[in-house]
């Protein structure tokens, strides 16, 4: 799982399914939730994959996750998130 600016810097699926002779334009990057800077390094790198999201929030924090946001999908998926340092939004009440 990427959660991070860095996904292109990284080996990613695109890379991956690059290097096996399949152009761009036949790829589509598919994911939930994304920040304009994911969405500008993943187009600056590879220009003609297609991405399909679900949401594009606001931005990211300064370690790089989107805000507002879910949180960590593999800490809440596991139930290995400990911390109790949850941020409110308006509209958005943590319960």
């Amino acid at each position: 799982m990427y959660t991070r600016v860095d996904f292109c810097k990284r080996l990613c699926g695109v890379s991956v399914i690059r290097s096996k002779g399949v152009p761009e334009s036949h790829i589509i990057f598919l994911n939930v939730i994304a920040a304009p800077q994911g969405i500008h390094g993943l187009c600056k790198k590879h220009p003609m994959v297609t991405i399909v999201t679900s949401e594009i929030d606001a931005s990211l924090t300064e370690d790089s996750r989107v805000i507002p946001g879910l949180g960590e999908f593999a800490d809440h998926y596991f139930g290995t998130d400990n911390s109790k340092k949850y941020q409110e939004y308006p509209g958005m009440p943590i319960t």
